[in-house]
Order: structure tokens, then C-alpha cells, then sequence
């Protein structure tokens, strides 16, 4: 027996509910690879846009300066190099393509903040080398967006190293390890060179460091754009290099 004007309870039942619950797991699950499929997209867009920043910040530079920036270089660590088990004011391993590039990439003040006259594994230079930059990001690769890495007493006049990672690197050429090691092989290697990011080596000075103390193996010529044959539309000038693909020991180097 049924009230006068009152509805019957409606609801699901349980069966009913599970099928809901099913289709949407499926809808869910047909949607989700698209939409990481659209953001790949655009990240892998704002790589390339990336690599075409650096790419007209390098030929800007050429012509700028008459030359491709230093690819590898010595620079001097200060008379602080002693407190690192170094000899003061030595030159050691220096500062990479991106520092010389800085105002080139829309890094204006940053370039202002770097002393050249010293090396970028230095107090002074702290404020650019711990420096996020996106444009020197990848960002499918976690790894690099935004992290700095401190490396206590690392600096090569002894105090604390903050570093931050890029994913794009010069083509410094072919490496020709020449057996043996010696500094007359170390200059043969460097003529052999081919890349667009030359060595540079030390400074026309008689060196106190590595390869050999007191023999000085000079630099090779950094490159024009005259000085590609092959063509620039033919000749590597960029790369990417993914942290995230390798093992956790790997990553520092």
C-alpha cells in the first residue's frame, strides 16, 4: 500500500554504482596518455625553442666578436688557490660556453656579476655558477629544473661550490687520444680538434699545473664562421644531454 502523493525511494544499487565507477576508471585511463602526450609536447617544444635560443645567442656572439666564444679554457684561481691544495694564482679547468655567452641569452646582469679575471671555481663567482637559468633547462628532465647542488669546500680557493645544472652542451669537436700521454701528444691532440667550441688551453704563460709543470702547450685557434667548410647548415653546434638517463653517480660529473 502506497501513500497518496509521496514518490517511491530512488537510488543505485551496488552493481550499478561498481559500473559507474568502472566506466570512469576507463575514461580516466583513455584520457590520461593524452594528456601526457600534450604535455610532452610542449616541453619538448620549449627545448627546441631552447636550443634555437642558444643557437642565435652563439652566431650573435660571432658576429659580435669575430669568433665563436672559448668551448674549454684555464683561468687563474686567485692567490686563494693555496687554501685548495693549489698553486696561487694558477690556472686550472674554467668556465664553460654558457658564462661566455650570458648577455647573449638575455643574462645581461648576470655577466656583470662575473669576474673574468678570475676563475668561475671561485668565491667570486659564486653568484653565477649557483645561478638558475630556464634557458639552459630541459624540461622533461627533473633532474636539472631548478636544483642546486652544493659541494662543501669544492672551489678552487676553498670555499663552499653551489652548482646547478644544464642540458645543452658545445660541440667541442673529435677528442684524439694520442698515446703516450705526454705534453708533445697533448698538443697534437689539441690540432686535431674539429669542433666549434675550441679548447683554449693556457695563457701565454709558462703554467705551474697539469700536463706538465713548466711546459706550456699552448691553445688552438678558436673558430669563425669562416672557418666552418662544411657548412653550418652540415656542422653540430648544440646537443642535449639528459642527467635524468644517467645513474646517480653519473649525475655530479
Amino acid at each position: 500500500m502506497r501513500l497518496a502523493g509521496r514518490s517511491p525511494r530512488r537510488g543505485f544499487t551496488l552493481i550499478e554504482l561498481l559500473v559507474v565507477i568502472a566506466i570512469i576508471a576507463v575514461l580516466i585511463a583513455l584520457l590520461l596518455p593524452a594528456v601526457q602526450s600534450a604535455r610532452e609536447a610542449a616541453r619538448r617544444a620549449q627545448c627546441t625553442n631552447n636550443l634555437k635560443q642558444l643557437a642565435l645567442a652563439s652566431a650573435n656572439y660571432e658576429s659580435a666578436n669575430g669568433s665563436f666564444t672559448i668551448g674549454f679554457m684555464r683561468e687563474n684561481v686567485g692567490p686563494n688557490g693555496g687554501a685548495a691544495g693549489l698553486v696561487p694564482n694558477g690556472y686550472y679547468l674554467g668556465r664553460s660556453i654558457w658564462i661566455g655567452m650570458l648577455q647573449f641569452y638575455e643574462q645581461g646582469p648576470l655577466h656583470n656579476a662575473y669576474n673574468f679575471s678570475l676563475n668561475v671555481f671561485t668565491a667570486d663567482n659564486n653568484t653565477v655558477s649557483a645561478s638558475s637559468i630556464n634557458t639552459l633547462w630541459c624540461p622533461s628532465d627533473p633532474i636539472t629544473n631548478g636544483q642546486k647542488i652544493l659541494f662543501p669546500k669544492t672551489n678552487f680557493d676553498g670555499t663552499d661550490l653551489t652548482m646547478t645544472y644544464t642540458n645543452y652542451r658545445g660541440c667541442l669537436g673529435m677528442w684524439h687520444d694520442i698515446p703516450p700521454r705526454s705534453a708533445k701528444n697533448y698538443v697534437s691532440r689539441l690540432a686535431q680538434m674539429n669542433g666549434i667550441f675550441f679548447y683554449i688551453g693556457f695563457p701565454n704563460i709558462t703554467p705551474t699545473v697539469e700536463p706538465n709543470p713548466g711546459y706550456n702547450p699552448g691553445s688552438i685557434a678558436v673558430t669563425r664562421i669562416a672557418s666552418v667548410t662544411d657548412g653550418t647548415s652540415n656542422t653540430m653546434l648544440l646537443g642535449e644531454f639528459a642527467y635524468g638517463k644517467l645513474s646517480k653517480g653519473d649525475q655530479v660529473c
